[in-house]
């Protein structure tokens, strides 16, 4: 990113001054757009298997408590809240059920 001009160190921690300093680096960005982590596989969109566990990472969610749907045509994220009440322990649920639904896949 440096090499095109984009020091990641200036980043501001604010989500619309991220997205400020992401348009202004765009270039940078897409320069270096192929040096990013793959995804696990279980979450990978060429997963052939991929629908399937979206499916069944946001049923076991909602199975412990939480209110989540799915949403297969968000590019960002395969579920949202589904309601602004969630369990106090949301984010170990979450955990929780990626490591079961999505482990097994990435071993």
């Amino acid at each position: 990113m440096k090499d095109h001009g984009a020091d990641v160190d200036t980043q501001p921690n604010s989500i619309e001054g991220a997205k400020k300093w992401s348009a202004d680096h765009k270039d940078a960005g897409d320069a270096c757009r192929s040096k990013l982590p793959l995804l696990p596989w279980g979450m990978d969109r060429e997963n052939p298997a991929y629908q399937d566990n979206m499916h069944k990472w946001v049923q076991c969610m909602n199975d412990k408590g939480m209110h989540v749907v799915e949403t297969p045509d968000n590019d960002e994220s395969p579920w949202t809240y589904g309601s602004d009440s969630q369990p106090p322990n949301a984010d170990k649920i979450e955990h929780d059920c990626e490591v079961a639904i999505l482990g097994p896949s990435d071993k």
